[in-house]
């Protein structure tokens, strides 16, 4: 059985509390938050010898658009830290519960929405593992099973045309370097192309081109290759894109235009 923990989050300064610590194995945590804006939440263990501040600096300059900026940022993030998991959460989506397995370690929680903000905080709240665990994997049942896998030159998503709008996804990262699973829904006759389209026209600071996506986004934050993560959700029914904007070290891409999007309908 996996230890629980809520962990509510109000505003840029992360201040769960937790007891420290916590004996090794899985852990769910009840994640939750009031803030219309969101948060995408997640959890990183650092290398030895790395500290927090060198990978928040090595986040922030990896989204940048410049190859000369983002390029070595973008392949130290993926060296540097072990990505566990986590969540995107909104109100409208009450309670989301991951579960990941935690061995032992110091682990540290990052808000990315606030990463290069000048409210977010350096002081990143952390938690000690101890000991060892007997159980292997996640005591958890999925109701789906999102995989990232390795696709030619490319990368894609292995997963089912059709997914529960309540239940549990796991996301499993067969690929060598951290993906996520982002959930957005999207207007019913959406196309890959125009999904693209919206998000190059985002990121490069440009006005978008009709409506794509509506409501608020879900999904499950970075894994690190080999990982695997779960999480309990209530989605409006609908049709979605499922996209990681993880970095790809060797492209220098993000992953959603290496082949990581998909157009699934969750019901």
């Amino acid at each position: 059985m996996a230890t629980s923990l809520d962990v509510a989050l109000n505003g840029p300064a992360l201040e769960p509390a937790f007891t420290d610590p916590l004996p090794a194995g899985a852990v769910t945590f009840r994640v939750s938050t009031p803030d219309e804006q969101g948060h995408k939440w997640g959890i990183v263990r650092l290398v030895d010898g790395t500290d927090i501040d060198y990978l928040v600096d090595c986040l922030d300059k990896s989204r940048s658009w410049d190859p000369a900026v983002n390029s070595l940022p973008r392949k130290e993030v993926a060296r540097v830290a072990d990505f566990v998991g986590g969540v995107t959460i909104y109100p409208s989506h009450g309670q989301a519960e991951l579960t990941v397995a935690l061995t032992a370690g110091t682990y540290h929680f990052i808000d990315y929405d606030y990463i290069g903000d000048e409210k977010f905080t350096r002081d990143v709240p952390s938690l000690r593992i101890t000991g060892t665990s007997a159980v292997a994997g996640l005591p958890v049942t999925p109701d789906a099973v999102i995989e990232a896998v390795a696709n030619g030159d490319g990368e894609t998503y292995r997963m089912p045309d059709t997914l529960p709008a309540n239940g549990t996804l796991l996301l499993r990262n067969l690929t060598d370097h951290p993906q996520e699973a982002v959930i957005g829904q999207v207007v019913p006759d959406a196309t890959t192309e125009d999904v693209l389209d919206f998000i190059t026209a985002f990121r490069t600071g440009k006005v978008p081109q009709g409506k794509v996506f509506v409501g608020d986004p879900a999904g499950l934050m970075p894994v690190s290759g080999g990982r695997e993560s779960a999480a309990r959700f209530s989605l409006p029914p609908g049709r979605y894109a499922v996209c990681s904007y993880t970095s790809n070290p060797r492209t220098g891409r993000s992953g959603v235009f290496d082949g990581m999007l998909k157009l699934v309908t969750f019901a």
